[in-house]
């Protein structure tokens, strides 16, 4: 019964609807450039989803965007910050082709909808792109360039990928950062994925049909897809590497993210949490102060 209203109360919901308001970057369009050979040299556009309870926009958020910034993507920044300050969407003003304030239904999900939307309505850009990001702000970093990862993986000729992948639930690629390269971004299966969206409210529902869709929409179009980091699944902890095994990843594998969940909660109980700034100077020069002050605000 409870997924039945959820789904009819989903249906109600249409995407204009949400919006609050909305502002033109300051970043120029790199669509017009032409496109050099290389992964650095790929027209990218990235959906950024951002949420924060006391309506900022924190340091550590506008670091983030400004790598992806550097990287050359064109990026559509929507928050769902019920309070938004409006002053501080100065901060990412510069790093971003569009901004959107919008009603918090769907989450990260319902943030990439109404970009995707905003993509093709506004501006028609879809299809001139080579790579589409989607990316929120539950992650610190990146700690090392990010435009290695980008390289690394341009290697493995893949059509979908993430960060890392998950096998809690099932096998299924982690959402908070997806990269869609050509085939799988022009096609009529995405396109369709996103037409036909539902703003659920429940979050479980959320993740069901569109965390674990996409991984399985993917499969069933028979596109290549991967991780820069796959699960480990040898290990009982390993389904979900990114809380468990946040130390070894950022050490062994260069991974450039760590989740803010595991600063916030540490719900693994890791024994090295106390450590998470001498790891992170020793690896990497990120400004660990961006971590610090975030946590100083939350906690």
């Amino acid at each position: 019964m409870k997924k039945i209203i959820d789904r009819l109360l989903a249906a109600t919901v249409h995407p204009e609807q949400l919006i609050l308001k909305e502002w033109i970057g300051l970043s120029n369009f790199n669509i017009n450039l032409s496109s050099p050979k290389g992964a650095q040299s790929k027209r990218r556009l990235c959906l950024f989803s951002h949420y924060d309870p006391d309506g900022k926009i924190d340091d550590y958020v506008t670091f983030y965007v400004q790598s992806l910034h550097k990287l050359g993507a064109d990026i559509i920044f929507i928050s769902t910050s019920e309070n938004l300050v409006e002053s501080e969407i100065e901060k990412v003003l510069p790093f971003c082709i569009h901004l959107i304030h919008r009603k918090n239904i769907s989450l990260d999900f319902g943030s990439w909808k109404i970009g995707w939307m905003r993509a093709n309505s506004m501006f028609g850009l879809i299809n001139n792109y080579d790579q589409l990001i989607l990316a929120n702000d539950s992650v610190y970093g990146p700690f090392f360039p990010i435009s290695e990862i980008f390289s690394t993986m341009e290697s493995r000729e893949l059509e979908m990928w993430g960060m890392s992948s998950n096998q809690e639930i099932s096998y299924h690629l982690q959402s908070f950062f997806l990269v869609f390269e050509k085939t799988a971004l022009r096609s009529e299966a995405l396109n369709q994925f996103w037409n036909e969206f539902l703003f659920y409210r429940s979050k479980s529902r959320i993740i069901q049909e569109y965390e674990l869709g996409l991984t399985e929409l993917a499969k069933a179009k028979n596109w290549k897809t991967g991780a820069y980091v796959e699960c480990d699944e040898s290990h009982p902890l390993g389904m979900n590497s990114t809380l468990f095994s946040w130390d070894k990843l950022i050490e062994q594998d260069r991974f450039p993210f760590l989740k803010t969940e595991v600063l916030k909660l540490n719900r693994a109980k890791s024994p090295r949490i106390s450590e998470w700034a001498n790891i992170l100077k020793i690896q990497s020069s990120y400004p660990t102060e961006l971590v610090q002050h975030h946590l100083d605000r939350v906690l």
